[in-house]
């Protein structure tokens, strides 16, 4: 369980760091998300102005994503 702990220390903890002061390096998990948010507001906008087409594209997306992961899991 240690060996465990340790790991998520080191490998999750630390890239999820925050900048809690000027100077400190922020993980990448938080940098992504950042990126990630921009899609979901993105969505929201959507959705506002067209619930029809924020669904299309929705599952357009959900389903060329488990495809390509399918295409590359049995190529």
């Amino acid at each position: 369980m240690t060996a465990v702990n340790r790991w998520v220390s080191k490998h999750i903890i630390n890239e999820n760091a925050t900048q809690n002061e000027e100077g400190e390096r922020v993980g990448w998990i938080n940098r992504a998300f950042g990126q990630v948010y921009q899609v979901r507001l993105l969505g929201k906008r959507m959705k506002a102005w067209n619930k029809r087409v924020y669904y299309a594209v929705k599952y357009l997306l959900i389903g060329g994503i488990l495809a390509a992961f399918l295409a590359i899991a049995f190529a």
